[in-house]
Parts: C-alpha cells; sequence; structure tokens
C-alpha cells in the first residue's frame, strides 16, 4: 500500500541521513587531526624565528613571525571547532511515541482478537500499540537548524580557517628563509614553493 511505501521511504531517508550526518563527522575530526599537525609544525618555526636584538628592526623577520602567528592563531581555532563540531554540537536520544501522542496524532491503533461471552455481546481488550522506539538526532544549542546544516557549516568554516592559515603559513616560512638564511637557501625554497604552486594550476588544465 501507498503507506507501506511512505514508511519505508521515511525510513530509508532517515538513514541516509544518518550516514550523511556520519560522513560531515569524520570529515571534521580529520581536519582537527591536520590542523593539530599544523599549528605544532608553525610554533616551532615560532621558536627557531625568534628574532634576537641585532634581528629587531628586520621587516622581513617580523613579517614571517606575524603570519607564523597568524596561521597558528587560525589552525588551533580550527582545530578546536572541528573538535567540537564532530564529538558536541550532534547528539542522540531515544524516542518513543507514547499512546497519548499517538491518539493526538489520529494514529490507528491496533485492536486484538475479539472473544465472544454468553449473552451474546463482544467484548473489546484493549488496543495494542507500538511505541516505535528509534533514535533521532538532536542539537543541543540550536534546535532551529537540522544536524545537516549545522555540520555542513562547520565545516566549511573550518576548511576556510584551515586553508587561509596554509597560506599565511607558507608566506611565513618564505618570509623566514630570506630573513635569517643565505641567498642560495632562499632562492631554493622560493623556487620549490613555485615549482609546488605550478603543479596545483596544471591540475586544473
Amino acid at each position: 500500500t501507498q503507506e507501506e511505501q511512505d514508511a519505508e521511504d521515511e525510513k530509508v531517508r532517515k538513514e541516509a541521513m544518518r550516514n550523511l550526518v556520519g560522513s560531515w563527522q569524520e570529515r571534521l575530526q580529520l581536519i582537527s587531526v591536520i590542523t593539530t599537525f599544523f599549528a605544532t609544525t608553525e610554533a616551532a618555526m615560532l621558536v627557531n624565528s625568534k628574532p634576537a636584538t641585532e634581528d629587531l628592526n628586520n621587516i622581513v623577520l617580523q613579517v614571517s613571525n606575524a603570519t607564523l602567528l597568524g596561521a597558528l592563531i587560525l589552525h588551533a581555532y580550527a582545530s578546536v571547532l572541528s573538535f567540537l563540531g564532530a564529538f558536541l554540537l550532534i547528539s542522540y536520544k531515544l524516542r518513543e511515541a507514547t499512546r497519548e501522542e499517538m491518539i493526538v496524532e489520529g494514529i490507528a491503533l491496533v485492536e486484538s482478537p475479539l472473544t465472544k461471552s454468553t449473552n451474546g455481546l463482544i467484548p473489546m481488550e484493549p488496543p495494542i500499540f507500538s511505541a516505535n522506539p528509534h533514535i533521532e538526532q538532536v542539537v543541543p544549542f540550536m534546535s532551529n537548524i537540522s544536524s545537516h546544516q549545522l555540520l555542513s557549516r562547520t565545516h566549511a568554516i573550518c576548511v576556510f580557517l584551515a586553508a587561509l592559515g596554509f597560506v599565511l603559513a607558507l608566506v611565513g616560512i618564505i618570509c623566514y628563509s630570506w630573513a635569517l638564511q643565505p641567498n642560495a637557501v632562499s632562492i631554493f625554497a622560493s623556487v620549490c614553493l613555485g615549482g609546488a604552486m605550478l603543479t596545483m594550476f596544471a591540475l586544473r588544465i
């Protein structure tokens, strides 16, 4: 019947939504790991690029430290945000329909078999109903938004912050090489960065 098909479609839709939310949460967990690694690397770079007394007026070194600090902040923030998105933004609860809810919603209760008494009356036993226990996704902090929308927005923000921090980290590394390393090392590092960018553009062709 159409009612059975609608129930089956609803079941498939909920299963697909659970799989989609699980995919978003796995991506956020991966972003958290990657951004934590980047933040650790940038913190180590800041230790090495700490200016000495004679380098306090070195503009290139100041740019290097500023961009590395900016990358560290962005990656640390993206790491925390992705962690929250993966583990805290979405929760689950067991949902069961009560008898009163089923009556209000107009759901027909299943009647038990009838028995015939000696005086000819047909008493009816109390109807049998199904509580339909199932797991529902819950957004604890924002009830007016779906879990899919919340995770997709969180994922987009984390990717943007991670990418921006990555660009700042590359700028900081190149500035560090030109500020404290010999010219040959600086030129080689710049060529390596240019080659990496060319390969990225080649993938688009």
